[in-house]
């Protein structure tokens, strides 16, 4: 679907950068050329004439609210040249967007606001011409990039001037006048060669897809993390019954184990091709995207006709109900379709909804109910 796309090619886009920022090893030595054309999937994209100092600006533009948000000077520049680097790029593919123009040439524009908008599908190869293009500018500029904004935080007016200079054809880089050091500290170093080999040295597109698909909450800050740890623990009982009614609207084949356990399955966890363009980040079963998580943590329906979630709560929303259902399927610790199948062989009937969500999740809602009683 139109929503499903938009939330997989922007969480790609977004998730790609965060990685980046995460394993990115702070390198000097720049060349100080910036090319007029960009590389995607092995084919060359031009740029106009006029692309990177429109980038320049943007990128001075998320500079200054990155920095301003995170009070990133409060140490010296060492962490806003950290910035400077492809970690911003996160900004501006999320703001903005790489068109083309007449003469089969690239440059880039502001978003406008349809096209963030959850029925709105971005061009992927757009995207990716952006993310080079910006990727290749920071790398080329991160020391100017991050010695401007450092100087420059709360004026605006010279970044024309600036832009202008910085993308002059061939020119060099400015020694820099600041006493930081932007080399990478030994530790960094190390923590980038940790990473590196986790993940391993070809940060493919498959590689995004799996961290899009089974770990989003990673990339999202200290505190929406926090509300999903809170919000697992809190709604594993309501996910588990709400798990097992779902299941129980479509358990006509009580002989059939294997057809049982599929629909059971499908219950509890998301679709596991990650190959497939039509997953969702973080993998909640598909009756979880019908719902919202409130802030004291209640499953309610979601109105067909209200606004849609914002991205974050998206992403907080899908985790949640993912990691609660997984956590009450551990728990139960029982084949569930084996339960069923047994229970009405025993019986001479199928067992009664309420009878099957009692034992499947006692010991999830005996959990969720700690959760409470330990803030009381």
């Amino acid at each position: 679907s139109a929503t499903v796309s938009v939330l997989y090619w922007t969480q790609v886009a977004h998730e790609m950068y965060k990685i980046l920022i995460l394993v990115f090893l702070l390198v000097g030595g720049s060349n100080g050329r910036l090319n007029d054309f960009v590389k995607v999937n092995g084919e060359k994209k031009k740029l106009t004439s006029g692309c990177h100092k429109l980038m320049c600006q943007s990128v001075i533009s998320e500079m200054r609210k990155e920095v301003q948000k995170h009070d990133l000077t409060k140490e010296g520049e060492g962490e806003v040249f950290d910035t400077a680097g492809q970690a911003i790029c996160i900004g501006v593919v999320q703001n903005y967007m790489m068109y083309e123009r007449k003469g089969e040439r690239w440059s880039i524009r502001k978003r406008h606001s349809y096209e963030l908008e959850e029925d709105h599908t971005p061009d992927f190869n757009a995207l990716l011409i952006l993310k080079e293009a910006c990727f290749h500018f920071c790398d080329e500029a991160q020391l100017e990039l991050s010695e401007y904004t450092y100087n420059h935080l709360d004026n605006s007016e010279g970044d024309q001037l600036f832009c202008e200079e910085l993308t002059k054809p061939k020119a060099k880089k400015k020694p820099s006048t600041k006493t930081s050091n932007p080399s990478t500290p030994p530790k960094e170093e190390q923590q980038y060669e940790d990473m590196m080999t986790k993940i391993g040295q070809d940060l493919n597109i498959q590689d995004l897809m799996q961290t899009d698909r089974y770990s989003p909450e990673l990339l999202l800050d200290d505190a929406d993390q926090e509300h999903i740890k809170t919000g697992t623990k809190k709604m594993m009982c309501k996910v588990c019954k709400t798990a097992i009614k779902k299941a129980y609207k479509d358990t006509t084949p009580i002989n059939d184990e294997a057809r049982l356990s599929a629909i059971i399955e499908s219950a509890f966890f998301g679709k596991d091709d990650v190959d497939s363009m039509d997953y969702v980040p973080g993998s909640p079963p598909s009756w979880g995207l019908r719902y919202v998580v409130s802030p004291k943590y209640e499953l309610l329906k979601m109105d067909p006709d209200g606004d849609p979630l914002a991205y974050n709560e998206n992403i907080i929303r899908n985790v949640i109900i993912a990691k609660a259902a997984h956590k009450a399927h551990e728990l139960a610790n029982i084949d569930i379709a084996e339960h069923i199948i047994r229970t009405a062989k025993k019986n001479g009937k199928k067992p009664a909804q309420r009878e099957v969500t009692d034992f499947v999740c006692k010991k999830a809602c005996a959990d969720s109910a700690n959760s409470y009683e330990e803030e009381l």
